[in-house]
């Protein structure tokens, strides 16, 4: 139930006036009480006294307590004119009650210990006893005494305790029916005072409060009085004229607010806002489209937490840095770490909030996910070294096509000549005496040996350009291996290298020109034994069947390009060395024509390209592992005869 101020207050006064009224009679009811009984008291001893001084002057004749007459009807006097009197008593010191007068029956045992106890104090005393669940007596009492001024006796005079709760009670009726109408006349003032100090100025500030409320930002107060409420109404217009401004000023923020959350929602980008200790206090709900995350779950996270825990402290540091000096964050590129654990590349921009002082409140910026675009800028990056590798290798070729055609027309223009240059070698040879002319027989020796070596550089061109077809026919692998191996023997024993062969017995044969083929073994044993140079090593050659079981080099189905198929069985033959090794940024270049690691005048650098030649003629792979210090394999994989 809701209670208007007006019965509040009502209530209120009410509540005072009753409580005052109430202590003002408690406090009177108790002196009255004691004035009352005071009274009666007087009364009492006024009305014994003749008695009192009767007896005190026959005892001074001589005669004793007992000896009196007419003392019971003096008691009896005494009751009927005492209101409310039970009984009237003269005992002696000995506590013997001598004479008596009673209104109605009394236990005597409820009066002796009163009785006694009065002998005993020697002077005045009242004393209040029960003498039935629902009776109390006042008992009233005074000493006798002689001439001499020695007690002799107590005369007591009980009075019902109800006199007094009767006077009681009609001292409060009256004090009730004075309060009630005070408390009247109160609330009729007060409420009259109310009502136009206070109410009425409160209604129309309900009023104008209500009708502000209500949309009316305009409304004002008027108040003719002055004092506070006046003053409430000042306040209240003050209010309503900086609250009207003030929601002109929201309602362009929250213009403004519904505009940045289109923005952020429509944009694919995460934007975000971090404290100054680095913790997200607002995200953008394109997050989750980016980093999985919903916004909520971002709140409070340090903006390091999302980083690939390689690269954390080394942000983590950063972001401190850029914090210190209150930097802009531009275009700072970071692999993140997905709800889901996958790696997303974004790309932030971010600027410092800053207090008037200077002082950094916060972060603002954008997320972009940039991954899609790392990835094309890659594969534009790999396409283009393969365009260049790809246009190298048409270099070359082109190269390579030219150095065809020029191959027949060097073996005529240029062996004929050096062929009739090795004859007059010979013939002067023949003519001179090596004892006698040793210094011009050693000098013909160099020209001989030099060019012998120009006609082997030109015969390997004649063999490099020339596209002879094979003739190819099953071959067992391991008599061919140990044919080459006899034609380099006897040098390996020369360079003090070891010969280890793991072969395998029983290999099928393998689909080869076998001429050819033991070329580019004697290729590769020779290249081994010039890796491993001066000083003990080994070599080892290996044999075995293989079944091609994953996608590689020339192995799959592309029709054209690859060489085997997948699950196809093969032979491979391996030749290792335990040389100098090839270094890793050499590894791609070892096939292509002229290209050689060796000093100047030791290799012509086209051994491994007419291997490669002849593989592919073959339809055959070769392929490479090395590791620098350590050695060099060759692996060759050759097709099985059907």
């Amino acid at each position: 139930m809701r209670i208007n101020i007006r019965e509040k207050l009502i209530l209120i006064i009410l509540i005072i006036t009753i409580g005052l009224t109430s202590l003002y009679t408690f406090l009177n009811v108790k002196a009255f009480i004691v004035l009352y009984k005071d009274g009666i008291k007087e009364k009492i001893y006024a009305e014994s006294f003749y008695l009192n001084h009767t007896m005190r002057r026959v005892i001074d004749m001589g005669l004793s307590l007992g000896d009196l007459k007419g003392v019971s009807l003096e008691c009896q006097d005494i009751v009927k004119r005492t209101p409310y009197s039970q009984y009237c008593l003269v005992a002696g010191n000995d506590g013997e009650i001598y004479y008596s007068a009673f209104s109605e029956k009394i236990d005597l045992s409820h009066i002796r210990p009163v009785i006694q106890k009065a002998i005993e104090t020697e002077h005045e005393i009242v004393q209040l006893y029960r003498v039935s669940p629902k009776t109390s007596i006042y008992d009233f009492s005074r000493p006798i005494k002689d001439i001499r001024d020695k007690q002799i006796g107590v005369i007591s005079v009980g009075v019902d305790s109800k006199i007094i709760k009767l006077k009681v009670w009609q001292i409060v009726r009256y004090f009730i029916i004075i309060g009630l109408l005070f408390i009247v006349f109160s609330v009729i003032a007060i409420f009259a005072l109310f009502n136009v100090n206070f109410l009425n100025p409160l209604k129309e500030l309900i009023s104008g409060v209500s009708k502000f409320g209500k949309g009316e930002l305009d409304t004002r107060i008027e108040l003719k009085s002055e004092d506070e409420m006046n003053d409430l109404a000042e306040a209240f217009n003050k209010m309503a004229e900086n609250l009207r401004k003030t929601m002109v000023s929201v309602e362009a923020i929250q213009k403004e607010q519904v505009r940045f959350k289109d923005i952020a929602e429509s944009t694919g980008d995460w934007i975000w806002e971090i404290d100054k200790e680095g913790k997200y206090i607002y995200s953008s709900p394109n997050v989750e489209n980016i980093m999985g995350y919903k916004p909520k779950e971002t709140l409070g996270r340090y903006c390091y937490d999302f980083f690939h825990p390689d690269d954390r402290e080394e942000f983590k540091k950063l972001s401190s840095e850029v914090f210190i000096r209150k930097e802009k964050i531009e275009g700072l590129v970071t692999r993140n770490v997905k709800k889901n654990g996958e790696i997303v590349i974004v790309e932030t921009t971010g600027v410092p909030v800053l207090k008037e002082n200077g002082e950094l409140v916060a972060y603002r910026g954008v997320v972009r996910d940039i991954t899609r675009r790392k990835k094309a800028e890659q594969q534009l990056k790999d396409a283009y070294l393969k365009l260049q590798k790809t246009q190298f290798q048409l270099i070359q070729a082109g190269k390579m096509e030219a150095v065809g055609r020029m191959a027949s027309g060097v073996a005529h223009e240029v062996k004929n000549p050096l062929g009739i240059i090795l004859q007059s070698i010979n013939y002067l040879e023949k003519k001179l005496s090596e004892e006698r002319e040793k210094d011009i027989f050693d000098v013909l020796k160099i020209a001989k040996n030099n060019i012998m070596r120009a006609d082997g550089i030109i015969r390997a061109l004649v063999d490099f350009s020339r596209q002879e077809e094979l003739s190819v026919k099953p071959v067992d692998i391991n008599k061919l291996l140990n044919d080459s191996l006899m034609l380099v023997e006897y040098r390996m024993k020369q360079e003090d290298i070891i010969i280890e062969k793991e072969i395998t017995e029983g290999l099928p044969k393998a689909i080869i020109d076998r001429g050819k083929m033991e070329q580019v073994f004697i290729n590769l044993l020779l290249n081994a034994i010039e890796a491993i140079g001066e000083g003990k090593g080994k070599v080892t050659l290996r044999s075995y069947v293989k079944k091609l079981t994953e996608v590689g080099y020339r192995i799959g189905r592309r029709k054209g390009e690859d060489f085997f198929e997948l699950g196809e069985k093969v032979v491979i033959v391996e030749v290792e060395d335990s040389g100098c090794g090839i270094p890793k940024e050499n590894l791609d270049k070892i096939f292509e024509p002229f290209f050689t690691s060796k000093d100047t005048g030791k290799g012509t650098g086209l051994g491994l390209s007419i291997t490669k030649n002849i593989l592919d003629m073959h339809k055959a792979i070769i392929q490479v592992e090395s590791e620098l210090g350590k050695g060099t394999k060759f692996i060759i994989t050759l097709q099985i005869a059907k």
